[in-house]
């Protein structure tokens, strides 16, 4: 019994490793959010260092992400910018003072 349920917990730890490595090729920020929410307990110091690893390796790319992100609202501000500038004020039919 007691086993059976330690090597259940070795599968469960297992299973979070493989799916943190899935999130992180994949980049799937909210699948990571969520794994780094469940963390099991790894008793294993192999598993510990290969989960420290993935985890700075997520770091990396969640700060990429942030930084493309920044860029792209950059991009955007300064193109409603320019828009707004050169948008040309249309004269109405009844705008007598033109």
């Amino acid at each position: 019994m007691f086993l059976e349920s330690f090597l259940l917990l070795g599968e469960k730890q297992l299973m979070w490793l493989n799916d943190l490595k899935v999130a992180l090729v994949l980049q799937d920020t909210k699948k990571m959010e969520q794994l780094l929410d469940n963390i099991p307990t790894l008793d294993n110091l192999e598993d510990i260092k290969q989960a420290k690893l993935l985890i700075d390796q997520m770091l990396e790319v969640v700060t990429q992400k942030k930084e493309q992100t920044t860029l792209s609202m950059q991009k955007i501000r300064k193109n409603l910018d320019f828009l707004n500038a050169t948008a040309s004020h249309k004269k109405h039919k009844l705008d007598i003072f033109s």
